[in-house]
C-alpha cells in the first residue's frame, strides 16, 4: 500500500514538472506578450491612482485595486521563474524578466497605495423591520402624496400619537479594501420622490440610526439607518403586516393606504430622535409603485453611499423581515 501511494506521488510529481517546463518554454517564446503586459499593468495601475486622487469609481475602486494587485504580484512572481530559469545566452528574455519583476513591483505597489487613499465606504447589506412597542410623539403633520397637508396630530388634537410601529431600516455595513476602518460620526439622509408628480419631493432631511435613534454615530461593523416607521393604527403590528403582504402579493387587499412615517430631527443634530416630530403620508396601496426612496449616508473619513429604492419594495422587504422575526 504504501508503495503505490510512493508511486502514485511520483507520478503526480513527475506530471507537475512537465507542466512546469512547458510553462518556462511559453514564457520565454512570450516574453514580448509579458512585457505588453506589465506596460498595460504599469498604466492602469496609474489610472487607478488618478481614479483614487479624483474620487472617481469610488465603488468599484477597492475592487479594482485587489485585482490589480494580485496582478502585479502574480507578473512578479512569473518575471521571477523567467529569469531564473534563462539560459545565460540569451540575454533578451532575461533583460523582459528584469523588466516584468521591476514592472510587476511599481504596479502592485501602486495597487496598494490607491486602496489606502481609497477611503471606508458604506455597503448595504439588507431592508430590516422591527417592531417599536408603543410609541408617544407630541406632534405629527399627515399629508397626502402630493404634498398636500391633509392633518395634524398632537396632545391636543390626538388621532395616533401613541402607536406601535414597524421600524424598516436600511441595515449597512462599513468596508474598506486594506485595513479595518470605523465609519466616523455617521450620518443618513433619506427623501420620498412621487415620480408621478414630476419627481415632487415630499420630503427630505437627516434620519436616525437604530442605535437609540442617534444622528450622529460612530459605525466599527453594521448598523440600520431609520428609512421610515408604519404606524399599526386600531390594530396589532402583526396583523398589520399580514394584511399588508396580502396586498403587496396580490392576494387580496383590506386595507386602502398604508401610512408612512418620516421622523423629524431636533434642531441639534447631534441629540437623538426625542420623538418630539414626526411627518406621516398616507399612501394609497396603488400608489406605493410611484414613489422612491432616495438615500445617503456617509461619515468624515468616508464617501458616500447613495442609493434610490422603490417604496413598494422597501415596503415588502420589511415586512418579510419583520414577519420572518415575529
Amino acid at each position: 500500500m504504501l508503495t503505490l501511494i510512493i508511486k502514485y506521488l511520483l507520478n503526480l510529481l513527475n506530471y507537475f514538472l512537465n507542466f512546469l517546463v512547458k510553462c518556462i518554454v511559453l514564457l520565454q517564446v512570450f516574453t514580448v506578450s509579458l512585457q505588453i503586459f506589465a506596460l498595460v499593468l504599469l498604466l492602469i495601475s496609474l489610472l487607478l491612482t488618478c481614479a483614487a486622487v479624483l474620487k472617481k469609481f469610488r465603488h468599484h475602486l477597492p475592487l479594482l485595486s485587489f485585482i490589480f494587485l494580485m496582478l502585479g504580484l502574480v507578473l512578479f512572481l512569473v518575471s521571477i521563474l523567467l529569469v531564473l530559469t534563462a539560459s545565460p545566452s540569451s540575454g533578451t528574455v532575461t533583460s523582459y524578466g528584469y523588466f516584468g519583476v521591476v514592472t510587476g513591483i511599481v504596479g502592485a505597489t501602486i495597487a496598494l497605495v490607491d486602496a489606502f487613499i481609497v477611503k471606508p465606504y458604506f455597503k448595504k447589506v439588507r431592508i430590516t423591520g422591527n417592531n417599536l412597542g408603543s410609541i408617544n410623539i407630541r406632534e405629527v403633520t399627515v399629508k397626502d402624496t402630493g404634498g398636500k397637508e391633509i392633518g395634524k396630530c398632537s396632545y391636543y388634537y390626538p388621532c395616533y400619537y401613541s402607536s406601535s410601529v414597524i421600524q424598516c431600516s436600511l441595515r449597512l455595513r462599513s468596508e474598506h479594501f486594506a485595513v479595518p476602518i470605523y465609519a466616523r460620526n455617521a450620518i443618513g439622509w433619506v427623501a420620498l420622490i412621487n415620480k408621478a408628480y414630476n419627481d415632487i419631493e415630499l420630503h427630505s432631511g437627516y434620519t436616525p440610526w437604530g442605535y437609540s435613534h442617534h444622528y450622529v454615530l460612530d459605525i466599527v461593523g453594521e448598523e440600520s439607518l431609520v428609512l421610515f416607521f408604519i404606524p399599526c393604527t386600531n390594530m396589532q403590528c402583526g396583523d398589520l403586516a399580514r394584511q399588508l403582504r396580502d396586498c403587496l402579493s396580490g392576494r387580496g387587499c383590506n386595507l386602502r393606504n398604508v401610512d408612512i412615517m418620516f421622523p423629524v430631527r431636533p434642531a441639534e443634530i447631534t441629540r437623538n430622535w426625542d420623538r418630539g416630530i414626526a411627518v406621516e403620508f398616507q399612501v394609497p396601496i396603488n400608489e406605493l409603485k410611484n414613489l422612491r426612496l432616495r438615500i445617503r449616508a456617509g461619515g468624515e473619513n468616508t464617501t458616500i453611499y447613495e442609493d434610490e429604492f422603490e417604496l413598494r419594495e422597501v415596503v415588502t422587504s420589511c415586512i418579510d423581515d419583520y414577519l420572518r422575526r415575529n
